[in-house]
């Protein structure tokens, strides 16, 4: 019987064929908000890991001259300052990756303690001119669909996403 696929690493490979298929010939900005420290849960940090893997795959794979920028364990403050980062180049696909443990209630877990819906940390940006605007968010935590349903989030992130769970 075959092993079930567990998220990370469907997270890797759809990404990959995600990112090879759009990708022909574009430039590919990636950014990862990674939270692999959360206190109650030691088993995240291959989080950490798959963004690492995932910015590596963009740098070689397809030549890209733009630095992956990966963001691990920061606060939400941490997560307005990445997207407050301007673009690297104009018209590159611009792919954010975010990890984290997210309860059933939609709730997203910070290492620092820090509890917050995803429309709530979307509010952060709301507002905000110029910040950077991702073409894909590759949603990687538990309860992922949380940012499916939450139109705070959808109305200020307007990107395809892309969900992965356990």
């Amino acid at each position: 019987m075959p092993r079930p696929i567990r998220s990370l690493r469907f997270a890797l490979v759809a990404a990959c064929f995600f990112l090879s298929w759009r990708a022909c010939g574009e430039e590919i900005e990636f950014r990862a908000f990674v939270q692999a420290d959360y206190r109650l849960r030691d088993d995240l940090h291959a989080w950490r890991n798959t963004a690492a893997v995932l910015g590596t795959i963009v740098r070689e794979r397809f030549g890209s001259s733009i630095a992956p920028v990966i963001r691990v364990n920061h606060p939400p403050e941490g997560f307005v300052a990445l997207l407050q980062m301007p673009a690297k180049k104009s018209g590159a696909l611009r792919v954010l990756y975010l990890a984290s443990h997210v309860e059933a209630d939609g709730t997203i877990l910070f290492s620092n303690r820090t509890k917050m819906l995803p429309g709530d940390l979307a509010a952060r940006l709301d507002g905000r001119s110029g910040f950077w605007s991702p073409d894909v968010v590759i949603a990687d935590t538990c309860h992922a669909a949380s940012f499916a349903y939450d139109r705070r989030w959808l109305g200020t992130v307007e990107a395809d996403h892309l969900f992965s769970s356990d």
